[in-house]
């Protein structure tokens, strides 16, 4: 019986060599080997906008290796490069805009339906309010290419130690019901941080969630923490959702290097999930 939820790893692609915590790196041909040989079914892809060809070409072998392409995670373009969505000067603003709508793009080549925003969106500078107004602005010329595109964009909730900036699901789900094709990304770790009890969230916020995330309390591999998964299991069996979970734990988490972090991670969901 087909699974109802499949299983992505976070990959990153960058223009240099960068040791990212969240995210495994290297040639697309390692990737798909510890995706394949642990029951995952496809990458997401979190691309650095100076690395966009290389992304292209790297899930364009992951694809070819029998992986789908779950998503595009925008994140680097903040973490690597600064650039935000919500930049008190509008020339950075465009800047930021291009950009992503440039993985915008890179999304549809692959044949992804999901772009991520996440800490694109940058932090407070001035006032939260104020910022928020610049990201709603950003958030409009996202929307029209997602349509033109036929992606919808997966905006996360993201925890007070990341971002002050659009933190709980609430306020997530304002700005994306304003949109037609914004949904929630559900990460049950941000989750357990912002709200405290992540399966009440999911359940609450099930008609809005297009991607999920997955990490232990402690930000290990699910089984290293106080998440129960099968109850999380239970719930999106309940909510019907059909789309994928992509791990994003910590690397350093465990002994034994990313072979070990994706083999238990992959042990655990493949037995909780749907």
């Amino acid at each position: 019986m087909p699974r109802l939820v499949k299983l992505s790893l976070m990959y990153a692609v960058t223009a240099e060599p960068v040791e990212l915590e969240l995210a495994v790196t290297g040639p697309p041909a390692r990737i798909a080997g510890l995706a394949l040989d642990n029951g995952f079914d496809g990458v997401e892809v979190s691309i650095d906008p100076q690395a966009v060809d290389k992304a292209l070409q790297a899930g364009a072998e992951l694809r070819r290796a029998g992986l789908e392409v779950s998503a595009v995670s925008t994140g680097l373009m903040y973490t690597l490069r600064g650039l935000s969505l919500s930049h008190p000067d509008s020339h950075e603003r465009t800047r930021a805009l291009e950009a992503f709508e440039t993985m915008m793009g890179a999304a549809a080549k692959l044949e992804s339906s999901i772009i991520v925003l996440g800490l694109a969106r940058g932090r407070c500078v001035g006032s939260c309010r104020s910022s928020l107004e610049r990201l709603k602005g950003s958030l409009e010329a996202i929307d029209r290419k997602a349509g033109e595109l036929g992606l919808k964009v997966a905006l996360e909730p993201i925890n007070w130690y990341e971002t002050d900036l659009l933190n709980t699901f609430k306020d997530a789900a304002e700005l994306a019901r304003e949109r037609e094709n914004v949904g929630l990304l559900y990460d049950v770790f941000h989750a357990l941080l912002t709200e405290g009890d992540p399966y009440k969230t999911l359940l609450e916020y099930s008609s809005m969630v297009v991607h999920v995330h997955v990490a232990d309390s402690n930000r290990g591999p699910p089984g290293s923490g106080i998440i129960e998964w099968e109850r999380l299991g239970e719930i999106l069996a309940r909510i019907g959702y059909r789309g994928y979970a992509t791990l994003e734990a910590r690397r350093s988490s465990v002994p034994g290097g990313d072979e070990e972090l994706v083999r238990r991670a992959g042990k655990v969901l493949r037995a909780a999930l749907p």
